[in-house]
């Protein structure tokens, strides 16, 4: 497994860990003088704590980011069809001006980008390609705002 990998899912351990362990959450032994008190947390209380606010404070703190995940993952899966720099007869079908190029384009891109290359039956890329950890890394990274 990539060590970046492995890092993304120890700070999302770490985050749960944080908000209670073991996905159970809890303010009710919080004391009022607790410095972080007035920081933003997850409000679930005798809930297990949803993927959801799992990724909400997986987005507080990006640690994926264009410059340590994007930028690369979209280089090796991504850009050998959906490049500006490819004319249409070497795109193996990708449609002219749905391009992956720079920084900008993929978050003008990113509702598309999530819905073809993440979740159950990706469609993207079509010969298959990353690993259910990337795509999953991926999934997050978008639904973060692609920072």
């Amino acid at each position: 497994m990539p060590c970046l990998v492995k890092s993304w899912i120890f700070l999302v351990c770490a985050a749960l860990i944080g908000l209670g362990g073991c996905g159970w959450v809890s303010h009710a032994e919080e004391p009022a003088s607790n410095p972080r008190a007035s920081e933003p947390r997850v409000e679930v209380v005798g809930e297990l704590v949803t993927q959801q606010s799992a990724q909400e404070v997986a987005c507080e703190d990006p640690t994926l980011t264009w410059d340590t995940f994007g930028d690369e993952f979209v280089r090796n899966w991504c850009r050998g069809c959906h490049s500006p720099w490819l004319d249409e007869g070497r795109r193996y079908g990708a449609p002219v001006g749905v391009d992956l190029g720079e920084h900008d384009d993929v978050q003008r891109l990113a509702a598309r980008a999530l819905a073809r290359a993440t979740g159950d039956a990706p469609t993207m890329p079509p010969g298959g390609g990353p690993s259910d950890e990337e795509r999953e890394l991926f999934r997050v990274w978008l639904e973060c705002g692609a920072p």
